[in-house]
């Protein structure tokens, strides 16, 4: 399921509020959110990247916490997957990374997941 404007809009305001060394104040958001120029895509982007830059595993604040990055950073996989969770949603991104441009948000993914325990089988050689 895609995030929808209204949940962004709410996303970013209480990230905002709870975090103060975020760039954006709210009113910034707001007139962004009320740009009816500025597509869904495009809003999605710019509220996802704000919080994927300032979130990390020593950076939980209020209601976000860190959960899970793979790929990404030199050395990592071109595919890079960032999962976080806001109250009592978690939310998946996947986006690129590039060597010689960083990381690339213009194609974007995000939506709504849920963790489900799994088993791993896993091989060693004998001794």
């Amino acid at each position: 399921m895609e995030l929808s404007r209204n949940f962004l809009i709410e996303l970013i305001t209480d990230w905002c509020t709870e975090c103060v060394d975020s760039d954006y104040d709210v009113n910034y958001w707001t007139s962004l959110y009320n740009d009816q120029s500025m597509g869904d895509r495009t809003f999605c982007n710019k509220v996802l990247q704000t919080i994927f830059w300032e979130l990390g595993p020593r950076h939980n604040k209020g209601a976000f916490k860190y959960l899970h990055k793979d790929g990404g950073g030199e050395g990592g996989g071109e595919h890079v997957e960032f999962v976080f969770s806001y109250k009592d949603k978690f939310i998946k991104m996947e986006f690129a990374y590039y060597s010689f441009h960083g990381y690339d948000f213009d194609e974007l993914c995000a939506y709504f997941c849920e963790p489900r325990e799994v088993s791993v089988i896993q091989y060693f050689p004998l001794t």
